[in-house]
């Protein structure tokens, strides 16, 4: 059973540096389990303009795989917030929406050179991973009043621990998430 999970943390966190070190040691170890890091900001909902999720089982594909593969979903905290397009359409909410079943698992047929093969992406564990800067701020804003408030713990926005309760709040899917088992907050690495 695969456990998929959200990496929440600044820039300098190690976040990036994680999907390099198991890259390089899966790589080291001829361990065939493809790890590959994708910006899910450059996908878009089937019909508008971008690249299409659709593009994800065939990545795995090209790897040699039928599946079995970790998948890191960069920028992954910039899908959750509402983002309207002209028509009024969350365009956000829909690729969410599209993203729910294949990181639920699904078989995705991919079409490659006249040749149709198949993709199950129940035995692709997924990561994503962002910064989560935008709620991070709102929360050492909000929370300024009262006894031990943020503010007067001197807090930094960077610090502010993110809990899987909070990613409903900015604009995540309940059934999006409710596919990812839990929340690993990442720090900024310092020199010591």
């Amino acid at each position: 059973v695969k456990h998929n999970f959200i990496l929440a943390g600044p820039s300098a966190s190690g976040k990036t540096e994680l999907y390099r070190t198991l890259k390089r040691l899966f790589k080291k170890y001829d361990c065939p389990v493809p790890v590959l890091l994708l910006d899910i900001t450059s996908f878009s909902p089937t019909g508008f303009q971008g690249e299409e999720l659709s593009v994800i089982p065939e990545k795995i594909l090209n790897e040699n795989s039928d599946g079995l593969a970790i998948v890191f979903l960069d920028e992954f905290d910039k899908i959750l917030s509402p983002l309207h397009c002209a028509t009024g359409d969350n365009i956000n909410g829909i690729l969410q929406h599209e993203l729910l079943t294949m990181i639920e698992g699904r078989i995705c047929s991919v079409k490659q050179r006249n040749l149709t093969n198949s993709v199950d992406t129940s035995k692709t564990l997924f990561i994503g991973m962002g910064a989560f800067t935008a709620y991070r701020e709102t929360q050492t804003e909000t929370k300024t009043l009262g006894f031990l408030s943020s503010k007067e713990r001197n807090i930094p926005p960077e610090q502010t621990l993110l809990a899987m309760e909070d990613l409903h709040t900015v604009g995540g899917m309940v059934e999006l998430l409710g596919r990812f088992d839990s929340v690993y907050n990442f720090h900024p690495i310092v020199r010591e």
